[in-house]
């Protein structure tokens, strides 16, 4: 038997069939064939970390080669997703929507205010009127009792 060290690339693991390696804890360990798990041979293993398969050279490469292509699959539906994420907008209908919603409002508003101008209008001139005409006749009273200088402290009083 021979003893070597395992070494590490990337990440998987070169390890040599039927060898002894030291471990962290220095204890020994014996290694029995292991097999690829694609074609069961057992030249130049090596496993995986990611996975923990055990592959041969060949079929390492096969590997990289499928995580490659799966991690590109991944990559084109990430642009997807930024794509579909940059076509979001604003549904103009909503806007729209919203415009009209304004207007309408807005023409409410004007059209009650308008209504209360008119009203107060009316009412204001509605009480001027009245004012006015017992102003008038206070007026007529006033001028008679004067002119007929017929009048009192307590006419002078009301």
């Amino acid at each position: 038997m021979k003893t070597s060290k395992i070494l590490h690339y990337n990440t998987f693991t070169l390890e040599h069939s039927k060898q002894i390696y030291i471990t962290k804890n220095m204890s020994a360990s014996v290694n029995t064939k292991k097999q690829c798990v694609t074609y069961n041979t057992s030249a130049g293993i090596l496993t995986y970390e990611g996975c923990q398969q055990r592959f041969c050279g060949k079929d390492v490469i096969w590997h990289r080669q499928y995580l490659a292509r799966q991690l590109d699959g991944i990559m084109q539906e990430q642009a997807l997703i930024q794509y579909d994420i940059k076509q979001i907008s604003i549904d103009n209908s909503l806007l729209k929507g919203i415009d009209q919603w304004e207007k309408e409002s807005l023409a409410k508003i004007h059209h009650v205010a308008e209504v209360s101008r008119k009203t107060i209008q009316k009412t204001v001139k509605q009480s001027k009127g009245k004012i006015f005409k017992i102003y008038c006749d206070l007026d007529i009273n006033l001028r008679s009792f004067h002119a007929a200088d017929d009048y009192l402290e307590n006419d002078l009083i009301h």
